[in-house]
């Protein structure tokens, strides 16, 4: 995935489990909107991957059918905290790579 392609686009389509590959680019805060289709039937470890991509002004639709599966609590402390191990795994792993 190229960075440069990835910040042109006006729209960006991937699976939860391939968003990771968007974190890695380091783009959080440049979506304004991120959508999580089926998200009635995914688990909370892979909604993380995408809203870590997300800041205080990201707009976030969650939308699914929640008659085909129960849906998924969803703990915004667990996700907080999710996000931020996520986080400072990759400052670690980048700071390992500069040396």
């Amino acid at each position: 995935m190229c960075i440069v392609d990835t910040i042109l686009a006006q729209v960006v389509i991937t699976t939860l489990s391939t968003s990771l590959q968007l974190s890695y680019l380091n783009l959080k805060g440049h979506f304004t909107h991120i959508f999580l289709d089926e998200a009635a039937q995914a688990f909370e470890c892979e909604t993380i991957m995408p809203l870590s991509l997300a800041t205080e002004t990201t707009c976030i639709v969650m939308a699914g059918d929640h008659m085909q599966v129960s849906a998924q609590d969803v703990h915004l402390t667990c996700l907080e905290t999710h996000v931020r191990l996520m986080h400072d795994a990759q400052a670690t792993a980048q700071c390992t790579s500069r040396e």
